[in-house]
């Protein structure tokens, strides 16, 4: 073959990779979960969003809101990292959190990439100044016999903190909280990767993401790395459960660092509860 001839398949093969993982970034999954629990007292539907890492594409934010429209959830829960602290566009975001409270009301915690700013407070002013909740400490109460908690990225502990030490801090958290097991209590967080604590408290549901899916999913064996470098991390999306408490991890809508998405389109999650009929 023809030097020429092998450096315009090369090119071509380059053209086809870039639309390729284009596509995959910038696609949108719709993924539905049904949850029914004697606890719930009015059918009640959920959207889920979670690093959006400031997507500055206008097409891709309206896929989004799109089909939020058509779904028209009762709530929109934001488990974090709405913006990128290394390319940061608070602008974009806020822009896009602005058209999300046309949908329905917005509850949102920090991730870690929100923590990492010097000015978070000024971002979360701006939340609240736009009409969304921002969840701390303190848990609100919903339509359905819902209460809702969230907890901030510990993050906010500073950078270089180990698993134990996060822990440690959700922990103290959780252990302060004035827990009504007569409702069914949902947690907003960021990180999933402590569910065999959360599980140990009276929590129905968590949303959580951070993980990104896994970035890369490969046939078979899953998703291929998360964020803290683990290969094959197990529990990278999906509904998982530990004790009777579930929870939703998003493949999350952005990227951070590292800028591909392969076999893994970003993730919009809409969930129904509804009340438990034990009447056979």
């Amino acid at each position: 073959m023809k030097k020429k001839n092998r450096f315009g398949l090369l090119g071509l093969g380059v053209l086809a990779l870039g639309i390729l993982f284009y596509w995959e970034s910038n696609s949108l999954d719709v993924s539905h979960y049904e949850i029914k629990d004697s606890k719930i007292k009015k059918k009640v539907k959920i959207c889920q969003l979670s690093d959006f890492h400031n997507h500055v594409s206008q097409a891709f934010q309206k896929k989004i809101l799109d089909q939020i429209k058509k779904e028209a959830p009762d709530y929109i829960f934001i488990t974090g990292d709405m913006v990128d602290s290394r390319r940061t566009d608070i602008e974009t975001t806020l822009s896009f959190m602005k058209k999300l409270l046309d949908q329905g009301p917005c509850f949102y915690v920090s991730g870690n990439h929100e923590e990492r700013l010097k000015d978070i407070e000024k971002l979360h002013e701006a939340y609240k100044n736009l009409g969304i909740q921002v969840l701390t400490k303190d848990s609100l109460t919903l339509e359905g016999g819902i209460r809702l908690w969230g907890l901030q990225d510990p993050r906010v502990l500073g950078p270089g903190k180990t698993p134990r030490e996060m822990e440690g801090y959700f922990k103290e958290k959780l252990d302060k909280m004035d827990w009504d097991q007569e409702r069914y209590q949902i947690l907003l967080v960021h990180r999933p990767n402590f569910l065999d604590l959360f599980s140990q408290y009276p929590l129905d549901l968590i949303f959580s993401g951070h993980l990104h899916g896994g970035q890369v999913r490969l046939p078979v064996l899953g998703p291929l790395l998360s964020p803290y470098g683990e290969l094959f991390p197990k529990e990278a999306e999906g509904m998982i459960e530990r004790n009777q408490t579930r929870e939703i991890i998003s493949r999350g809508l952005g990227n951070s660092s590292f800028p591909l998405r392969i076999n893994n389109k970003p993730e919009i999650i809409f969930v129904n509860l509804d009340e438990k009929n034990d009447i056979s």
